[in-house]
């Protein structure tokens, strides 16, 4: 009897190239992540635009919101996004790079570079992973973006605003995209949150990179030609669910954290004490050595004045007063027969 042939499974190339990243999730998680969606003032307070607010640092002008939600057109109901940022004039970010994933299935949305709109100052090729030479050979091939208000509109087909976008300090992320958004879990406002209670004054944030490491044990970010906008993503992904699935594990990571926190805070106020005193105490013996330089300098112009010698002030060059008759200081100038020196001015 002919034996059958062997199943054979191929792994999908996220799983080939990111094995540490969750599969499907059960669809239920979704309400878990409404119900961890951060309060707007909270929002606010991290730098978001939520459509809102009047006065912000940025320019508001081209921000879009996303989509309403319209009744039998289904979208994505979470999804984790992350951008890759080079700067343009006077320092501004601009979209090079975009990662979509769905938070449920894992699907990859977007995984695109992004045709910038600007002139590019700076590629930040350390942190965007992005070159010139990238761009152009994409671009060349079809396979890049045409600007941000594309990748923003390729976002907008698969987000509307009950959809809840995942990332860490997505703030940044919306902010290049030109989005308002209101329903967002941001994975370092999450882990910090848990630190320092909600509601409360974040006294610090952990990366993406500490949070991985520290919550996780995946080291991400190590590559020297830059970080790998879908690892990122994929990251953020992962300490969003394993902060819902782990909970008691993140109040053990968070009692520790904040211990840890209390004690650095305490050494770094002693050193910053110990450099204060150290600098006043050299400014001080700098102002006796100055006091001795003054009060030695004041004697030696006591002592010439009482000895009649000549000095100045600025050089502290000395010498003897010469003294001259007038008929003396007269012969010395040699002047012509028969000038009269009473018609000086």
């Amino acid at each position: 009897m002919p034996r059958e042939p062997a199943l054979v499974v191929v792994a999908d190339p996220i799983t080939i190239a990111y094995p540490w990243a969750s599969g499907q999730q059960d669809p239920d998680l979704a309400m878990s992540l409404v119900a961890r969606c951060h309060e707007e003032s909270c929002l606010l307070s991290h730098g978001y635009y939520t459509g809102n607010q009047k006065r912000v640092r940025f320019n508001i002008k081209k921000f879009l919101p996303t989509p309403p939600r319209i009744y039998g057109v289904p979208k994505r109901k979470a999804i984790a996004v992350d951008c890759e940022m080079v700067g343009v004039a006077n320092g501004r970010d601009e979209l090079a790079r975009v990662c979509a994933v769905d938070m449920i299935t894992r699907e990859v949305l977007i995984d695109s570079l992004v045709v910038p709109t600007e002139v590019v100052k700076d590629w930040r090729t350390k942190y965007s992973g992005v070159t010139a030479a990238k761009m152009n050979e994409a671009r060349a091939n079809g396979k890049a973006l045409d600007g941000w208000p594309v990748a923003r509109a390729k976002l907008f087909e698969f987000a509307d605003e009950d959809t809840v976008l995942v990332g860490h300090s997505l703030n940044h992320d919306l902010k290049v995209l030109h989005i308002s958004h209101k329903q967002v879990v941001d994975s370092g406002v999450l882990v910090a949150e848990a630190v320092f209670g909600t509601g409360r004054r974040l006294l610090r944030q952990w990366g993406l990179k500490a949070c991985s490491q520290e919550l996780l044990g995946i080291a991400i970010q190590s590559s020297k030609n830059g970080h790998d906008c879908m690892e990122d993503t994929l990251a953020s992904r992962e300490v969003v669910l394993w902060c819902i699935k782990e909970r008691k594990k993140l109040v053990a990571w968070a009692e520790q954290a904040l211990i840890d926190f209390e004690i650095e805070r305490k050494e770094r106020a002693e050193r910053q004490k110990a450099q204060a005193k150290a600098q006043a105490e050299k400014q001080k013996k700098l102002q006796e050595q100055i006091d001795e330089q003054k009060r030695l300098r004041e004697q030696q112009m006591a002592y010439d004045d009482e000895n009649g010698y000549a000095y100045s002030r600025n050089d502290y060059s000395y010498g003897e007063v010469e003294r001259m008759t007038w008929e003396e200081y007269l012969d010395a100038c040699e002047l012509p027969p028969g000038y009269d020196p009473s018609s000086w001015d």
